[in-house]
C-alpha cells in the first residue's frame, strides 16, 4: 500500500492501508490480528464519535480521536485479555507519548495553534487523549460514563461540537463538577509527576498517604495549575500478604481499591482501620497518565507487590519497575531478586499467559534512556546493563524457561483462538529469553525446529527473531528461508525488513543498505517499506547510537531523500 496512514473513517468509504486490513494466519502474526481488529473497530466506531457527532474545528481533534481510541481499546479488551491490553496500551503511551510530552513539541491534547495540520496527528492527541477519557470513566464509574456517552450522542447527533460539550454531557449525566479536570488536562501540556510518601500508625491503625504533584515546564507553559488526578489505591498486608480493606472513614465498609481525587499541589489522605502495616498498591490499573515516585517502595517491596498484589497491572508494573531500577543502577545489584521474582511469575498456576509473556519482556534500552536526565544517557552503558540482566535471566532460569517453552509448544485439543495466541506468546517469550544465554545452543536448536514445524506466521517469525541478534549460521539460514518463502508477498516482506533493521549484529547498517539497493524488493516510495526498514533501523538502539555517528548520517540522508518524495 502507498497510503501513508493506517486508516481513515470517511463516512461513505473507509480507507485502509493494506497492512491494516489484510491478514491470515500464514502471513500475519497474532499481534497483527489484534492490531487489525482494533483498527477496523476504531474506524467503525468513528461513525458516531467523529462522523455523526463531529468536531467544530481542528483544535477539537482529540474529541473524536481520544474518545475513539478509548473505545477501540475497550473493544479489544472485551475480546481478548483485558490486563494484557491495558499493559500494551500503557507501554505505548510511555514509549511514544511521554517523550513527546518532554520534548520541544510538547502540546496539550487540545493544542491552541498549528502550522501544518498533519502535525496534529500525535500520540498526545490520540493516546494521551484516550487516557483523559479513561480518567473520566474512572471518576464517574462505568455506568456513569455510559450515561454520559449516551447523553452526548443524543444531545449532539448531527452536530459539530467541542471537547467542552463532551465534558458537559458527562457532568450533566452524573451530577459532577469536572471544571478543574477540563481546564487542566485539555489545556496543559506535560506529564504530571506524583511524589508519594506514606506512614503507618499502629496504635491508631491509620495509614497516611501524602501525594505531591508537579509538572515540568513545557513550551509556552512555564508554570502549571494542579491537575485533577484520580489515584487508584489498594493495600496489601506486609505480614498476611492479603488485601487490607481500604476505608476513607472509620466504620464504613472497606473495599479493595479506592480512587483518591488529587486536586491540589499537595494532599494527605488518611485511611482508617488498617489492621496491619501495608505495602501500598499505587496507581492501580494505571488510573492516570502520570509518572510515579515513591521512595518508600524499596526493591524488596516491588518484588513483594509483583508476587502478591491483587491488581494485575500493579503486579506487572512492579516487576518492570524492579527491573528498571536495577538497570538504571548499571545492573550492579538486585539481579538475584529480579531472577527470583521472574521464576515465581513463571511458576504461577493458572496465570494469564499473555500477561506472563509481557512480564518476561523487561524494559529495553530505549525505556532506560528515556528515564535518564537529558544528556545523561550513555548508550554503551545502557546496552551493557541490559545484556548483563538478560544473560543472568537466561542462565539462572534456563530450566524453567525450557520447561515452560516445551509445555506451551504442545497444542491442546479444541483450543480457542485467544488461548492459542496466549500460549504462543508465552512460548515465544521464553524462546527469546533463552537466546540471551552465553551459550545459546538450545535456543538455536529450538528456533530452527520451530521454524521448520511452524503452521503459522507467529511461530515462524518469532523463531527468526530468536536468532536475529546471534552471530551464528542459523541466523542466515532462517532469514534466507523466510525470504524465499515470502519474497512475492509485499506485506510479509515488511517483516523481513524489520528483522534485519532491528538486528544487533555488526553488519546491520550494511544489510539495510543492501536491502535498499535491491530493485523489486524494497521501494523507497512505499511508506510501509520505509516504516519497516528505515524507521525500524532508527529504533535499533545500540546500532543507531553507534559512536561513529554513521547511523545518524545515514538516517538523515534518508529523511532528506524522502522529504522530496513524500513530505508527509
Amino acid at each position: 500500500s502507498d497510503f501513508n496512514m493506517g486508516a481513515m473513517e470517511n463516512k461513505s468509504l473507509n480507507i485502509f492501508n493494506s497492512r491494516a486490513v489484510l491478514c491470515d494466519s500464514n502471513t500475519s502474526t497474532d499481534a497483527d490480528f489484534e492490531r487489525i481488529e482494533g483498527i477496523i473497530g476504531h474506524e467503525y466506531f468513528h461513525n458516531w464519535s467523529g462522523n455523526r457527532v463531529t468536531c467544530r474545528d481542528w483544535f477539537q481533534l482529540t474529541l473524536k480521536e481520544g474518545l475513539t481510541v478509548f473505545r477501540d481499546q475497550e473493544f479489544t479488551s472485551d475480546l481478548n485479555s483485558r490486563v494484557a491490553k491495558r499493559i500494551s496500551d500503557v507501554k505505548l503511551l510511555r514509549m511514544a507519548q511521554y517523550p513527546e510530552d518532554a520534548s520541544p513539541i510538547s502540546h496539550p491534547i487540545r493544542p491552541p495553534s498549528y502550522v501544518e495540520i498533519n502535525n496534529f496527528y500525535t500520540a498526545t492527541v490520540y493516546e494521551k487523549g484516550a487516557e483523559v477519557i479513561r480518567m473520566i470513566n474512572t471518576i464517574v464509574g462505568v455506568a456513569g460514563f455510559k450515561k454520559g456517552l449516551n447523553l452526548y450522542f443524543e444531545r449532539h447527533d448531527g452536530q459539530a461540537v467541542t471537547c467542552d460539550d463532551f465534558v458537559k454531557a458527562m457532568e450533566d449525566a452524573n451530577g459532577v463538577d469536572l471544571t478543574q479536570f477540563r481546564e487542566t488536562w485539555y489545556s496543559q501540556a506535560g506529564t504530571p509527576v506524583l511524589t508519594v510518601s506514606t506512614s503507618y500508625d499502629a496504635d491508631a491503625k491509620t495509614y497516611s498517604i501524602n501525594i505531591k504533584q508537579s509538572c515540568p515546564p513545557t513550551p509556552g507553559q512555564a508554570t502549571k495549575q494542579p491537575f485533577d488526578i484520580p489515584v487508584a489505591v489498594g493495600l496489601i498486608g506486609a505480614e498476611s500478604r492479603k488485601p487490607v480493606p481500604v476505608k476513607l472513614a472509620a466504620g464504613e465498609e472497606g473495599t479493595d481499591t479506592v480512587v483518591l481525587r488529587l486536586t491540589e499541589a499537595e494532599q494527605t489522605f488518611v485511611l482508617h482501620e488498617v489492621s496491619e502495616k501495608p505495602v501500598p498498591s499505587l496507581m492501580r490499573g494505571f488510573s492516570a497518565p502520570v509518572k510515579l515516585h515513591c521512595a518508600d517502595l524499596k526493591l524488596a517491596d516491588l518484588a513483594f507487590l509483583a508476587a502478591h498484589d491483587t491488581d494485575e497491572f500493579v503486579r506487572y508494573d512492579s516487576l518492570q519497575e524492579l527491573a528498571m531500577q536495577i538497570l538504571q543502577g548499571g545492573a550492579t545489584e538486585g539481579i538475584d531478586l529480579l531472577v527470583s521474582s521472574l521464576r515465581n511469575v513463571l511458576k504461577t498456576e493458572g496465570g494469564d499467559k499473555m500477561v506472563l509473556a509481557l512480564s518476561l519482556t523487561l524494559p529495553d534500552a530505549h525505556a532506560i534512556a528515556e528515564s535518564c536526565e537529558t544528556g545523561q544517557a550513555d548508550a554503551d552503558a545502557i546496552a551493557s546493563a541490559v545484556s548483563k540482566v538478560n544473560t543472568a535471566i537466561a542462565t539462572e532460569l534456563e530450566d524453567v524457561l525450557i520447561e515452560t517453552y516445551n509445555a506451551n509448544n504442545l497444542v491442546p485439543e479444541n483450543e480457542s483462538d485467544g488461548d492459542a495466541a496466549a500460549r504462543r506468546a508465552l512460548k515465544n517469550a521464553c524462546l527469546n529469553a533463552l537466546a540471551s544465554h552465553p551459550e545459546p545452543a538450545k535456543a538455536r536448536e529450538l528456533a530452527v525446529a520451530q521454524f521448520e514445524g511452524a503452521t503459522n506466521m507467529t511461530d515462524r517469525f518469532y523463531a527468526v527473531l530468536a536468532v536475529r541478534d546471534l552471530d551464528c549460521p542459523e541466523r542466515k539460514q532462517l532469514l534466507d528461508k523466510f525470504f524465499e518463502l515470502f519474497k512475492h508477498d509485499r506485506l510479509v516482506m515488511n517483516k523481513w525488513f524489520t528483522l534485519h533493521a532491528r538486528s544487533d549484529v555488526s553488519d546491520c547498517m550494511a544489510s539495510v543498505k543492501d536491502i535498499m539497493g535491491r530493485e523489486g524488493v524494497f521501494e523507497i516510495t512505499n511508506p510501509n517499506n520505509v516504516y519497516s526498514l528505515v524507521l525500524q533501523f532508527a529504533k535499533n538502539f545500540s546500532v543507531f547510537h553507534d559512536k561513529s555517528g554513521e547511523s545518524y548520517k545515514f538516517v538523515v540522508d534518508q529523511i532528506i531523500r524522502l522529504d522530496k518524495i513524500n513530505p508527509q
